[in-house]
């Protein structure tokens, strides 16, 4: 009976109101824990898992990494005009297509990883090897498809985050929030990278239009890596064995390294010629030149990073054989 009567009185007594979660500036404002500042760290272009700790996740933040360097080796030897570049690009068709598979049972993850997969591998490839063998109309199809594609993934993937966020008035989950920016920042490039291809290759477009676009876009990118590399410094000083730091100054040297290349394309294309990169420019104004510094100096953590994870890797499977 005692039972009984505590029962009711827990029923009969009211319950607190209940506290409304934070909105998404509150999260994005406001992050007040290490923990915090994990879950809202943008993935940005690649995959990785939930499970803070696990093993798949230090193997997704691997493969990450290395997927990334793969990349920025691309685009050094592509800003000076080597056919060296088709040897990382080898690489990043495979990473990139890796990521597509492990993502198949996660279906925002899958999204994300899609359309890197259509911006990267389907359009930035193909922009490559025309560069170098000249352009097809098939490929400049082809590649207009796919950034249209990654495109239009990124933009479903912010309309399935935003219909609920709409509804409960702007509350949000942490994770949501990290989708977001991912999905902002996947678009954002593949937009860039459209309007670079069709500044070049596409005579119908105007080039006036394509600049507009080149510095609205540019800025947005700017900021995403700026507030990611805040985000991994802060992440870093209450966890100093992070490797974050390392792999979110990589991605800001490459952004601003590529808004480099391309403003001296456009702006001073007279002097743009690649030339020996381990002896100072004829021309001050030859931004090929100081953007494959600037991504260069950028990535060096990383690619230190890299080594050394590759080395110890060979180490423990020399122990283990």
């Amino acid at each position: 009976m005692s039972g009984e009567r505590d029962a009711g009185d827990a029923a009969a007594t009211p319950k607190p109101p209940r506290t409304p979660d934070k909105t998404l500036v509150q999260r994005l404002a406001q992050p007040k824990t290490a923990d915090e500042l994990v879950a809202l760290v943008p993935k940005t272009i690649l995959l990785t898992e939930h499970a803070e700790g696990a093993s798949a996740m230090a193997r997704a933040e691997v493969w990450d990494h290395f997927s990334v360097m793969f990349w920025i080796a691309n685009d050094c030897c592509w800003s000076q005009e080597t056919r060296w570049v088709f040897v990382p690009m080898a690489f990043v068709v495979v990473f990139f297509s890796h990521n597509v598979w492990a993502s198949r049972n996660d279906a925002s993850e899958f999204r994300h990883a899609l359309a890197v997969f259509f911006w990267l591998v389907g359009a930035n490839s193909c922009w490559v090897w025309m560069d170098f063998y000249g352009s097809v109309h098939a490929l400049e199809v082809w590649c207009v498809i796919c950034f249209a594609t990654s495109i239009l993934i990124e933009t479903a993937q912010l309309t399935v985050l935003a219909v609920p966020a709409v509804k409960n008035a702007g509350e949000v989950d942490t994770q949501d929030v990290t989708d977001a920016f991912q999905a902002i920042a996947i678009l954002s490039w593949a937009a860039h990278d459209l309007t670079v291809f069709s500044y070049y290759n596409l005579s119908s477009v105007s080039q006036d239009y394509c600049r507009v676009a080149w510095w609205i876009l540019g800025a947005v990118i700017v900021f995403q890596v700026s507030y990611y590399l805040y985000l991994q410094i802060k992440i870093y000083r209450t966890r100093p064995a992070s490797s974050g730091v390392d792999y979110a100054l990589a991605l800001f040297a490459w952004s601003i390294g590529c808004i480099f290349w391309e403003f001296g394309d456009f702006y001073a294309t007279d002097h743009q010629e690649p030339e020996p990169v381990f002896r100072p420019p004829r021309h001050v104004d030859n931004f090929r030149w100081w953007s494959f510094w600037i991504i260069v100096v950028g990535a060096l953590p990383l690619a230190v990073w890299c080594v050394r994870h590759s080395l110890n890797l060979m180490a423990w499977s020399k122990k283990n054989r």
